[in-house]
């Protein structure tokens, strides 16, 4: 179970800050819906969307549901890593 949480921790943190470098500049220019501006500028969201994201493909790759519950727990350990 931790190997899975850390796989997707590890996952997840790689995406967030390739979305952080290449993505953030563009969309601010672009985004005039505060909720959205808002989201993408709070590392802890973005870090839970983007861990529920890799735990859904996860879950139908595996087709183990047990994937779903283990994005809470690599919120925490992604955030960290960014």
């Amino acid at each position: 179970m931790l190997e899975k949480i850390m796989i997707i921790a590890l996952i997840s943190s790689f995406v967030v800050l390739l979305f952080l470098k290449s993505m953030k500049k563009k969309i601010e220019i672009t985004t005039k819906n505060k909720i959205i501006y808002d989201l993408i500028n709070c590392n802890f969201c973005l870090s839970f969307w983007i861990c529920l994201l890799i735990s859904i493909i996860f879950c139908l790759i595996y087709k183990e549901f047990n994937y779903i519950y283990y994005a809470i727990l690599a919120t925490p350990i992604t955030r960290y890593l960014i």
